[in-house]
């Protein structure tokens, strides 16, 4: 794995691979940005958390080095994608996550960014689906790298992307699961269905989602 692969969350920091493989105890990882103070803080730790728990649950110490991803692969990956998008419980949803987790983190050629601001609702430790709409981002922003590659590095593009696959998971969590209702998330339905999602995706990003 090329030391310089990145899966960057951004607010403060980035999250590179050499340090999710030294990483086994979630809970440290936050100590490694006792820098950054106040509410990025604390949203920034949850989605640390949640990433770093998935990694540590998942990722191989002792993976090999890889080549780029294959056809096949990205095709399979754009395929749970989109599963976990309409059916986040699904049966074998968290092994889907799984293998995503791990191809996203191994695979030298894909890079995604996310910013963890634009789905801070979901982030609370209260929220009972926060594993489902909090890692859909990178998942999605994943799937528009792949189908797009023009746009890799374009990174409002990527924050649009995977602020749509969140709300799409969480219109199906509404669905079925009573407790997965968040207003926060109500008010970003309403401007995605007025067409505003993407202005508003600027508008946060330019304050908050600094690489």
């Amino acid at each position: 794995m090329p030391p310089n692969k990145r899966i960057k969350l951004t607010a403060c920091g980035t999250l590179t691979h050499g340090e999710t493989r030294r990483r086994s105890h979630a809970a440290a990882y936050p100590q490694r940005y006792a820098d950054c103070r106040g509410r990025k803080m604390r949203i920034r730790s949850i989605m640390m958390l949640l990433v770093c728990t998935w990694m540590s649950a998942f990722v191989s110490v002792g993976a090999a080095e890889r080549g780029p991803s294959t056809a096949e692969e990205r095709a399979k990956a754009i395929a749970l994608i989109q599963s976990l998008e309409t059916d986040p419980m699904a049966a074998d949803a968290r092994a889907n996550r799984q293998w995503l987790m791990e191809w996203i983190t191994e695979v030298p050629d894909i890079s995604v960014k996310v910013c963890v601001s634009l789905v801070e609702p979901a982030l609370s430790k209260k929220y009972p689906y926060s594993g489902e709409v909090g890692l859909q981002p990178m998942f999605s922003a994943t799937a528009f790298v792949i189908q797009h590659p023009s746009e890799a590095t374009n990174d409002n593009a990527m924050y649009l992307a995977g602020l749509e696959g969140a709300l799409r998971v969480y219109e199906v969590l509404v669905n079925s699961k009573p407790d997965a209702k968040l207003s926060p998330l109500d008010d970003l339905l309403a401007i995605r269905n007025r067409g505003e999602l993407s202005a508003y995706v600027d508008k946060v990003a330019k304050k908050k989602c600094k690489s």
